[in-house]
């Protein structure tokens, strides 16, 4: 039914999370053996070469792949006609697996940790496909592992990708230079947790612009320049540029 290409954190959590729902895994295809054999062993299964990708007998592929290597892989290698080659990625538009007849994309939204037992229960997997056929395959596999299964064009995927990079990413950076802070100059970090869950909490219900505080929007430079002499010169450009950014968001919606 499925065979998966990576050995990275994507590949790891997608094939352990269909391993738990009992899809056999066919094949782990990887350039490095060690790091395939490892991911195969895991899960029971056979690794095979990438070279060898014309024995592969799967359905549906899923290239959990870096974005740069995508063209290599999809073209460099001899698919069979029969198997719908859907990519794992988020901002890579559906063409660069053109050269397939049978092609698509697979998009779990959501951040993923080869360490840790994924549940994708309630993670959003956005599809695309080439062909009703394929898309069909696609559904089918991901309805297995989630509840939330939709169909989105790569120029609406694109800018959720960017999306999630704001919410997650960028987030999860702040995050931790606040822990750093706050580690350095001995302060509790467990003080700012119920902080930190409001602000989530008024994220998950859209008002974050609406609900925007502190010194910036307030045009508070006083205590704006207090916070720039302690911070250090890398710390400060980051206050400096969203601090900016949290002011001109404001005067565009005055």
């Amino acid at each position: 039914m499925l065979s998966i290409v990576g050995t990275g954190n994507v590949a790891w959590s997608l094939a352990k999370a269909f391993h738990s729902k009992g899809v056999e895994i066919d094949y782990i295809l990887a350039r490095d053996t060690s790091a395939g054999k490892e991911l195969a062993d895991y899960i029971g299964t056979v690794f095979l070469p990438l070279e060898e990708a014309d024995k592969v007998t799967s359905k549906v592929v899923l290239l959990c792949i870096s974005d740069d290597a995508l063209s290599n892989v999809s073209g460099e290698y001899e698919w069979p006609d029969e198997t719908c080659i859907a990519h794992t990625s988020g901002p890579t538009s559906i063409k660069t697996l053109s050269i397939h007849d049978k092609c698509g994309v697979f998009y779990p939204l959501q951040s993923m940790n080869k360490n840790e037992n994924p549940n994708f229960q309630k993670v959003p997997i956005l599809l695309e496909a080439s062909s009703p056929a394929c898309l069909i395959l696609l559904s089918d596999l991901a309805k297995i592992i989630s509840d939330d299964v939709r169909t989105m064009d790569s120029k609406a995927r694109l800018a959720l990708h960017v999306a999630a990079v704001w919410a997650n990413n960028f987030v999860n950076h702040l995050n931790a230079e606040a822990i750093e802070l706050a580690e350095k100059h001995k302060v509790p970090f467990d003080l700012l947790k119920p902080l930190i869950q409001k602000t989530a909490e008024i994220a998950l219900h859209g008002n974050s612009a609406r609900s925007q505080t502190g010194p910036a929007i307030r045009g508070d430079e006083s205590t704006m320049n207090k916070h720039l002499d302690f911070l250090d010169s890398r710390q400060s450009e980051i206050y400096r540029l969203l601090s900016s950014s949290i002011q001109k968001s404001n005067e565009t919606e005055l």
